[in-house]
């Protein structure tokens, strides 16, 4: 079998592609800003530890309210997406976009491992601020309004709530609520500073990121009735067993409690109208924490509270620990004290008691920490 002939020369389709630099220039000629009261700018903001973060100011009026926005992620700018959506908006707002401490264009010249360290809530929320008072000078508004995306609507909402006097309006997309992002930033600043100091790379900031995450995702009477609740559990069930299935639910909580003559809980058994009770609760979950919340004083969620605010000392204590050399006996003992929250189990007066073993070694832990300090120092 021959070779195919070859192709003549001038039958190359030697048309140049367009590229990156193309489209950048396209994009940028057609969302040109040419009214006179226009403004567009790209500038950096000094948020006063010496970073430099990136804003982009957009309207075709600069005497339109300021709409600052919050992207989400962690991590995920929204800069580079703006001219898919935001060129109405430039009507009627100065859109601005914020690109966060070390994401979009501030990546470039990032120092990752100066830069990890810094990844605190209060750290970006200080930013936000900045940025903020930053728009109010340059703009000349004594106010502007927070558009805040998932991950950035957490930051929003605390940005709104401290700063009443420079926020005119806050909105939220995807607004989370908890702190589900804040074990995942106290990981990685352990992390750096575990890599610091030369010790093995993220034990103590794994074991911290699992037990911050299991005290704040906190099992109350809501996530209990949404668990057994959940047509999917009744659904595994009946896949597991043979023939007709039939749930009874121990439940002793709430206006179930009671004792036996030790002063031992005992538990209340319940079927038939229980499981569409627990449905219905488990949809005004909504209520957790607010004065509907009949449960918001209880024992239990008291508890719950003193073991994270104990929790987050302790993590301060290690950062603390992990600023200074810091050898295997006390790396272990730190990484004992990251992992405590594994050892919580139960509900009621089962956690309690748990809680109770728990405090106890975490004391022991703190006199070996302390007696490791003084005989490093000796």
């Amino acid at each position: 079998m021959s070779a195919p002939p070859p192709m003549p020369e001038d039958s190359v389709d030697a048309t140049p592609r367009p590229g990156r630099a193309f489209a950048t220039r396209t994009l940028a000629a057609l969302r040109r800003i040419a009214t006179p009261e226009g403004i567009e700018r790209l500038e950096q903001v000094d948020v006063g530890d010496g970073d430099r973060q990136w804003i982009s100011i957009r309207g075709r009026n600069r005497h339109n309210p300021v709409l600052l926005m919050i992207h989400g992620g962690p991590g995920t700018a929204e800069m580079p997406l703006g001219w898919a959506f935001q060129t109405p908006w430039e009507d009627f707002f100065t859109v601005v976009h914020w690109d966060q401490r070390g994401v979009g264009k501030n990546a470039a010249a990032a120092d990752r491992e100066a830069l990890l360290p810094t990844l605190s809530l209060e750290r970006i929320l200080a930013d936000g601020e900045a940025v903020i008072d930053h728009l109010r000078a340059t703009l000349g508004k004594s106010r502007v309004a927070l558009l805040g995306l998932s991950w950035g609507a957490m930051l929003g909402v605390r940005l709104a709530e401290r700063l009443p006097s420079k926020v005119s309006v806050y909105a939220g997309v995807g607004q989370a609520i908890s702190t589900a992002y804040e074990p995942m930033i106290k990981a990685e600043t352990l992390a750096a500073a575990e890599r610091a100091t030369g010790s093995v790379r993220g034990s103590i900031a794994t074991a911290a990121a699992k037990g911050y995450f299991k005290l704040l995702a906190h099992k109350d009477e809501f996530e209990v009735a949404r668990l057994l609740g959940d047509p999917a559990f009744r659904s595994g069930l009946e896949q597991q067993f043979e023939g007709p299935v039939r749930l009874h639910a121990h439940l002793g909580g709430g206006p179930l409690a009671r004792q036996d003559a030790s002063g031992r809980p005992l538990k209340t058994e319940l079927s038939g109208w229980v499981w569409p009770a627990l449905r219905v609760l488990a949809r005004l979950r909504v209520l957790r924490g607010s004065w509907l919340d009949p449960w918001r004083h209880n024992a239990e969620r008291q508890l719950a509270r003193e073991c994270l605010a104990q929790y987050e000392q302790d993590l301060d204590r290690i950062e603390a620990e992990l600023a200074q050399p810091v050898d295997e006996r006390r790396h272990a003992l730190l990484q004992r004290l990251a992992a405590l929250p594994e050892r919580l189990r139960g509900y009621g007066h089962v956690r309690a008691r748990h809680a109770a073993q728990v405090r106890d070694e975490r004391q022991r832990i703190l006199i070996e920490l302390d007696a490791a300090a003084f005989s490093t120092k000796g």
